[in-house]
């Protein structure tokens, strides 16, 4: 996304010009790819630079009819009407100056797909598109926000608003902030379930997915430059090829980069992603993944102040960076965020219980049954896992964050996840209409594109798109899972546009299992570190867990404890300068 940053005086006092140009060279220097277009605006009481990271990007900074400064980081061109109009559903973040009303107006996209991060100064008021760029001014603290980072240890979602720093504030998705001499003002806005679902037959719903994913992936297309699509052969990223195939191949022929690898058994993925390719008529890029294999133990790449966690695929996620940008692209599209359409263990068959679809139960497993057995079905994971959420002891669990977190933080985001859910107490399902909504923010700034952006790429995500997710706010939960097998409508959707082997996949090679090698490798040193003491000097997690969970086992998993806190130390290493810690 184009970087951005504004140095306001409202009390109309000089600025700096040593301080300020520190404040552009660290734009420059945290840019992914160093961008040769830049932009620059100043005046009595402002100076605003801009610059543009992808070609495909609309221009980040210009002067409007009315005298006002805009500077925006877009996904799409929009006019001077549209820039004066925001908040915005497409991804956005723009900042707009009216130096003679004296008047600040920063807004955010309505799923948070552009950051803007903003602070208070003596005498006026810093906004950039991260944190690090206000760093180079002396007026900004470098307190850390300790909750911030708990909540990112954690993956579950903070307080909005909070940043790595205490003294820094991010927008948080959908939201308005005008700045004036009257004070300040807030609006927000966030999706809405979709209300043209009430009353649907299926068929229609399913035609409707269709119709929207297709619209997604077309706009998460246009303007771009050949762009390339990161191909799992998966269902989901697969179901946007055959789309893409489906609608005519719109721009010739759809650049795609694979990666795969043949070890212990697993299998392989590149097979079949040789054959979708061929199928649909796809320039393809295959990477065996066994060649990058993760790096838990230390720094691979400069991590943003917002993305307290490592790229452990830094060396693979460059290397598909390199294909893309070899093949003219600098936007990627990904199956990324379509795994939010499932539903658990028990939700979709309480829902059909509701709604007196007993249809649903009995025919998903009845045919169980007459396939398999009653010993082979009782067998099934999904089916003794349904059983057991179905039950009262399972259905009164209250939601709460990890163990390992110190007991301060876990009794917060307690708190926060009952003030989330009542929020959306009217609508059809709440708590998945919270999980939606976490998911789609992905805690604020999407932690992909954190980490993809750092390698000179813009990745879009046609399963986030802002009309795709209302619809599926507004579903049923039958229509997203049935029994084993979820993401019930898109695969509906998608039957005779995509082949069968693609819907009804086989267990693929999973890149997990190489990060468990890489952890058990690596334990010495990682335990080593733990005992340290770091993460607990920051009082974030709770050491006499994490030793529990060091004694428990050598091999750890991506969502064990121990691995978190090891991360989160190695993102405290990194950044102990910026932060002067």
């Amino acid at each position: 996304m184009a970087v951005l940053v504004l140095w306001w005086r409202q009390d109309d006092s000089p600025i700096d010009e040593q301080i300020w140009a520190g404040m552009i060279a660290a734009a420059k220097a945290g840019s992914p790819r160093h961008a040769e277009t830049q932009f620059s605006a100043s005046g009595e009481s402002y100076r605003a630079f801009a610059l543009r990271t992808y070609a495909s990007e609309p221009v980040p900074l210009r002067q409007l009819a009315d005298g006002s400064l805009v500077l925006a980081a877009l996904r799409h061109e929009a006019c001077d009407q549209e820039l004066l109009s925001p908040p915005r559903t497409e991804a956005a973040a723009t900042i707009r100056l009216e130096p003679e009303a004296k008047r600040l107006t920063l807004s955010r996209d309505a799923l948070g797909q552009r950051t803007l991060v903003w602070c208070r100064i003596n005498g006026g008021v810093l906004v950039a598109s991260r944190e690090e760029l206000l760093l180079p001014h002396p007026d900004v603290p470098r307190q850390t926000n300790l909750a911030f980072l708990a909540a990112r240890a954690a993956f579950v979602q903070g307080r909005e608003g909070d940043t790595a720093l205490q003294a820094v504030q991010t927008l948080a998705p959908g939201e308005l902030l005008q700045i004036s001499p009257e004070g300040e003002r807030r609006e927000r806005h966030l999706p809405e379930p979709d209300p043209w679902v009430a009353g649907k037959t299926e068929r229609q719903l399913v035609a409707r997915f269709f119709e929207l994913l297709q619209a997604a992936l077309l706009r998460a297309h246009a303007d771009a430059q050949r762009p390339t699509l990161t191909l799992s052969s998966g269902f989901d990223s697969s179901a946007l090829a055959a789309l893409w195939h489906h609608a005519g191949r719109p721009g010739g022929t759809l650049n795609a980069v694979n990666y795969g690898f043949s070890r212990d058994g697993e299998i392989d993925e590149r097979p079949y992603a040789r054959d979708l390719a061929r199928r649909l008529d796809l320039q393809l890029s295959q990477i065996n993944a066994a060649d990058f294999p993760p790096a838990v133990l230390q720094s691979t790449c400069p991590q943003p102040l917002n993305h307290p966690e490592f790229d452990c695929y830094h060396a693979l996620n460059q290397r598909i960076a390199e294909l893309a940008q070899a093949a003219g692209s600098d936007v990627v599209l990904t199956g990324g965020y379509a795994d939010h359409m499932g539903y658990g263990g028990h939700r979709w068959c309480i829902d059909a219980l509701k709604r007196g679809r007993f249809d649903i139960i009995l025919r998903g497993y009845g045919r169980l049954l007459l396939r398999r057995g009653v010993v082979d079905a009782w067998r099934e994971p999904g089916w003794r896992l349904l059983l057991k959420s179905l039950g009262p002891a399972y259905m009164r669990q209250p939601w709460s964050a990890p163990e390992w977190l110190l007991p301060k933080w876990r009794h917060e985001f307690a708190e926060l996840a009952q003030r989330q859910s009542a929020q959306f107490a009217d609508w059809p399902d709440p708590q998945r209409a919270v999980f939606h909504l976490r998911s789609a923010h992905a805690a604020q700034d999407g932690l992909f594109n954190s980490m993809m952006e750092v390698h000179g790429l813009d990745y879009r995500h046609p399963f986030r798109d802002y009309d795709l997710i209302r619809f599926l706010l507004a579903l049923p939960a039958h229509m997203l899972a049935r029994p084993l097998r979820n993401k019930w409508i898109a695969k509906q959707a998608l039957t005779g546009i995509l082949p069968q082997q693609w819907i009804k996949p086989a267990k693929r090679g999973m890149l997990g299992t190489t990060l468990l090698r890489e952890c058990e490798q690596a334990w010495p040193a990682i335990s080593a570190g733990l005992r340290g003491g770091e993460c607990e000097w920051m009082q974030i997690v709770d050491a006499n867990s994490v030793q529990s969970s060091l004694a428990k086992s050598r091999v750890v998993s991506w969502f064990d404890p121990a691995l978190r806190a090891h991360l989160l130390q190695l993102w405290i290493s990194a950044n102990r300068g910026k932060l002067g810690l």
